[in-house]
């Protein structure tokens, strides 16, 4: 989160160093929509991660997942226009949106975007049933 006054945040989608691997990629790409900064960068000499890379199954739920972010653009731009005159963060845990709630004192896997927008994020994989072989 951006406490320390650095609303232009964001992670290297897929990750930067070293090859990475389709599911990441999507679910990465699917957070990342939620990030200030928002870009698929990697390494020299790793294997290609750009959504086209993974095939046209992959192609099609990261297209959605920026079509989303689009839609986003203008609330994205109003917080950042606001965080420009008072500081407030872009992105915020939920704690600084509900600072009397200590429900949320903890949550460090859910983030809000401005006060309108509350993501959460989905560190491990759930449980499949049997026969499950990928996302698409």
């Amino acid at each position: 989160m951006n406490l320390f006054g650095m609303p232009m945040v964001g992670a290297d989608i897929c990750g930067f160093d070293g090859d990475s691997n389709q599911e990441l990629c999507i679910r990465w790409s699917q957070l990342g929509a939620f990030y200030p900064f928002s870009r698929n960068h990697n390494t020299l000499f790793a294997r290609p991660q750009e959504p086209t890379a993974w095939g046209t199954d992959v192609t099609s739920i990261i297209r959605d997942v920026l079509l989303k972010r689009y839609r986003l653009v203008l609330y994205l731009y109003e917080l950042f226009v606001k965080c420009h005159g008072s500081g407030d963060p872009v992105v915020q845990g939920l704690f600084m949106q509900f600072p009397l709630d200590s429900f949320t004192y903890d949550k460090d896997r859910q983030f809000m975007l401005g006060g309108g927008s509350w993501s959460v994020l989905l560190l491990r994989r759930a449980p499949q049933p049997p026969g499950f072989t990928s996302l698409m």
